[in-house]
């Protein structure tokens, strides 16, 4: 009569199995792409709408303009930031 030992699983056997087992979320793997994406075009439209050449001929709004187009600049992929100050330059430069 033949008996078989049954194999004693290691550890990396164990963390094998549980890879297996587990979905891969694609749905907050591709969301960070899309955002990554949301980010680079609110940046860019956030640049253009503040940009101190634009407000040459009002020099308050200019040095406002500076302020902000600088904060924009430190915040380049910080998201919630830049939806902040797109508040701020809505509020400060284009609202009047």
């Amino acid at each position: 009569m033949w008996f078989f030992k049954k194999k004693r699983e290691t550890e990396q056997d164990i963390l094998i199995k549980r890879i297996k087992s587990e979905q891969i979320d694609l749905q907050g793997i591709f969301s960070d792409i899309n955002k990554r994406g949301e980010v680079e075009t609110l940046f860019k439209e956030l640049s253009k709408l503040s940009h101190p050449d634009k407000f040459e001929k009002n020099p308050e709004k200019k040095e406002i303009a500076k302020d902000l187009f600088a904060q924009i600049l430190n915040n380049r992929n910080n998201y919630t930031r830049l939806i902040e100050l797109k508040r701020s330059v809505e509020d400060k430069l284009l609202n009047n």
